[in-house]
């Protein structure tokens, strides 16, 4: 490195300049996309609303519920207290189809998501689509039923859509909220072997709504991104310069070693000599 520098006074230089350069063009691209970006992050309220239940005479040992909901939900969860072990809730929507799957309420299975990418990377509902679905008791005693309404809302609140303005990105999403504004009607069913008393049951609906709160432009903060892309940078520069260093001190440290071996290889043969004489 010594000699490179020795014979090319200006390689330093260079590479100062070069570094520098790369700086100044990462922050500008930084600084640009910030001011002009073509994506819009939108919030909606994801607000959990308790909904109330009205009971039905059915004759026949079961326990029927009635419920009537409207707006722009995405999740829906039922919840029964006081169930039998071989008893069975079942959950019946009027006039549209919902996802759900066992695995969105067992606390074990981890961050399921009826939302996972495909084989071609595209985004799909893996849970069963159908108007009813049905849950059974846990070993606690307690029915959990969750289910999706509304697979195109953010399910956390927080979406994000391309537009040219922001105008357009408005009209968007409340055209997306509009779609998924629905009335739906449920019919929850509680059934076991046995006649199952309606005063020994808790039943719980909740819906999660979502309206329209704030939208802005997607931004960068050109600080935090320059700082990052300096970071990255300064890495990519010390990962060049570490090969040629390392075989340089490794050059240096082998010319050492094979200096100490021929002047031991002297002093041996001079000791020699001077004993032979």
């Amino acid at each position: 490195m010594q000699k490179s520098i020795a014979r090319n006074p200006n390689m330093l230089r260079t590479l100062i300049g070069l570094g520098l350069t790369l700086i100044i063009v990462l922050g500008y691209a930084v600084y640009s996309a910030s001011l002009d970006s073509e994506y819009y992050l939108y919030t909606t309220s994801n607000e959990e609303l308790d909904v109330q239940l009205a009971q039905q005479d059915s004759g026949d040992g079961t326990v029927v519920f009635i419920a009537e909901v409207t707006g722009a939900f995405t999740w829906v969860n039922f919840s029964v207290e006081g169930m039998s072990a071989d008893g069975e809730l079942e959950v019946t929507s009027g006039g549209q189809r919902w996802w759900s799957h066992p695995a969105l309420v067992k606390w074990e299975s981890g961050m399921f998501n009826c939302l996972a990418p495909n084989d071609d990377f595209e985004i799909v509902n893996t849970c069963d689509l159908s108007f009813t679905h049905t849950a059974t008791p846990d070993d606690e005693g307690l029915t959990r039923l969750r289910g999706l309404l509304d697979d195109e809302l953010p399910l956390s609140g927080i979406g994000s859509l391309r537009a040219v303005n922001e105008t357009v990105a408005r009209v968007e999403v409340e055209k997306m909220i509009a779609a998924a504004d629905n009335t739906v009607t449920w019919r929850i069913v509680l059934r076991a072997d046995n006649d199952i008393d309606p005063a020994d049951v808790t039943v719980t609906m909740t819906v999660v709504n979502h309206d329209l709160l704030d939208i802005e432009p997607f931004k960068l903060d050109p600080v935090t991104e320059g700082f990052w892309s300096l970071t990255a940078l300064l890495g990519c520069l010390s990962l060049v310069l570490l090969l040629p260093l390392g075989f340089y001190y490794g050059s240096r440290l082998k010319e050492k070693a094979e200096k100490r071996g021929r002047d031991a290889a002297l002093a041996e043969a001079s000791e020699h000599a001077e004993e032979t004489a």
